[in-house]
């Protein structure tokens, strides 16, 4: 009887090594959070490229808090609408790249590798840097809630990446191999 519980014992640590680490939901989590931050800096990109003159126009009317129409009249074709949509071009170009790597890194961070997950740290403090200059900035409501969405996810993300359970995954996944 004693050596059959011996064995019983050995042979549930045996299948408990073999059993596959179950993902923690906290995994799922980071990763779902650093997707919408992402989302939320490329959509911001969108928005910026596209929106062009318009977009300059509007934002200019809204920091003079003048009428759109009466801006645009004023102020189409001139340096500072000029100068506004360069402005724009350029953080939309920001926001792609940075948007577009978190992203990446979030897609190849399901296996919670710690490359992964520090590139995915790096990308979000970045993207935090990136939407504050959104948010903080004059324009349109669409850009700075979008700003505001993307800077609150990447906090979020730089904490539920390195928590606890997602760390003992990483482990157990690495000790499998």
């Amino acid at each position: 009887m004693t050596s059959h519980s011996t064995v019983s014992a050995d042979h549930t640590a045996d299948v408990a090594a073999a059993a596959p680490a179950k993902r923690p939901g906290l995994l799922f989590a980071a990763l779902a959070v650093a997707a919408v931050a992402a989302l939320a800096t490329l959509t911001n990109g969108i928005v910026m490229k596209t929106g062009g003159e318009q977009l300059a126009i509007e934002i200019l009317a809204e920091a003079l808090d003048m009428d759109v129409a009466m801006v645009q009249a004023s102020a189409a074709d001139s340096f500072i609408t000029e100068s506004m949509v360069e402005t724009l071009d350029a953080r939309a170009m920001m926001a792609f790249v940075v948007g577009g790597l978190l992203l990446l890194f979030t897609l190849l961070g399901g296996r919670a590798a710690i490359w992964a997950r520090v590139l995915v740290t790096i990308f979000a403090a970045i993207n935090i840097l990136v939407g504050v200059m959104i948010a903080g900035d004059d324009g349109t409501n669409l850009l700075l809630l979008l700003g505001a969405l993307a800077t609150f996810a990447s906090i979020a993300t730089l904490v539920l990446a390195w928590l606890p359970p997602v760390n003992r995954y990483a482990r157990q996944l690495k000790n499998s191999r």
